[in-house]
């Protein structure tokens, strides 16, 4: 049966557009969620909605913690389903200024842009004058705006 699932022409998944996010811990949640809901309407399978979740809150708390570690700012996600293309991407872009952490090998943490690496096929870092946009990318299906298909 045809991507549809009924016969029917597959609907497009719109794009979910998450603007002007506050920088704060206390948002990470409403983000993943909401990223979870559109990339299984885009017709991921779950492993793949999964990792574009993991992969997409690794780069919205890298915001929080590199970006603005000492001021408020704020943050932009946008998920695309790109049709022509079949792959799904996911930009999250802030508007701050990116500081290294200093070094501690005690630490469980810095591990988040290697994570995100092994989470996602398409993946590119790209610094801006005026903030830092992290690109994801993974392929899907043609979406049914349904789920996945199968």
């Amino acid at each position: 049966m045809p991507p549809g699932g009924d016969g029917s022409a597959p609907t497009p998944v719109a794009d979910l557009r998450v603007h002007a996010v506050p920088a704060a811990p206390e948002w990470l949640a409403a983000v993943r969620h909401a990223l979870g809901e559109w990339a299984v309407r885009a017709g991921l399978a779950a492993d793949q909605v999964a990792d574009l979740v993991q992969a997409s809150y690794e780069a919205v708390a890298n915001v929080i913690d590199h970006a603005y570690p000492d001021t408020a700012g704020r943050f932009d996600v946008d998920a695309v389903y790109e049709r022509e293309e079949q792959r799904v991407t996911v930009t999250v872009t802030d508007y701050g200024r990116w500081r290294a952490p200093r070094p501690d090998a005690r630490s469980v943490r810095g591990r988040g842009l290697l994570l995100i690496e092994r989470l996602a096929p398409e993946f590119e870092l790209i610094p801006e004058p005026g903030g830092t946009q992290v690109y994801l990318g993974w392929p899907c299906p043609i979406a049914t705006g349904g789920g996945p298909s199968r």
